[in-house]
């Protein structure tokens, strides 16, 4: 029972790039915003709340916070298109989890077909920071990366 499971996991997860077109992407991510906004209010990790915090303590001009705004939009409208992807990646580690003994085996075959996801991801992740970093002033970016410093060490 277990290796039928495991099985269609792995056949599921390396057949999902052929069955997920991008328009296939995008409409289940619209479909799946809709019905799964969450209320922030008095949330502190609210992008938001975070966004205030770093124009306050960088002292952003206006256009630098608008231009962030953007790119910070743009990265959320990327990512948002990966999301489904992440989120079956997820569902099926889960299910390995539940088993009674880990198959490494089936994780690393799991992990391997979703790699390119995760390398969309960190490229998406890697660019907003890049084109953030380059609307700061050099004394905004060194404060930034001594509040990030500090941050890292918690």
């Amino acid at each position: 029972m277990n290796t039928i499971l495991k099985s269609t996991i792995i056949i599921a997860s390396l057949s999902l790039p052929a069955f997920l077109s991008p328009d296939v992407v995008a409409k289940s991510v619209n479909d799946d915003n809709a019905s799964t906004q969450h209320d922030k209010v008095g949330n502190k990790h609210d992008g938001k709340m975070k966004l205030q915090k770093l124009s306050k303590q960088l002292n952003l001009t206006e256009n630098q916070l608008t231009q962030i705004k953007a790119i910070k939009n743009e990265e959320r409208a990327k990512l948002d298109t990966l999301k489904p992807k992440m989120k079956l990646f997820r569902e099926q580690a889960a299910l390995l989890m539940q088993e009674d003994t880990f198959d490494e085996q089936a994780f690393v075959v799991l992990h391997a077909a979703n790699q390119e996801t995760f390398t969309r991801v960190a490229v998406i992740k890697a660019n907003t920071k890049f084109s953030m970093n380059n609307i700061l002033s050099e004394e905004q970016r060194e404060k930034y990366k001594k509040m990030t410093h500090k941050r890292s060490k918690r």
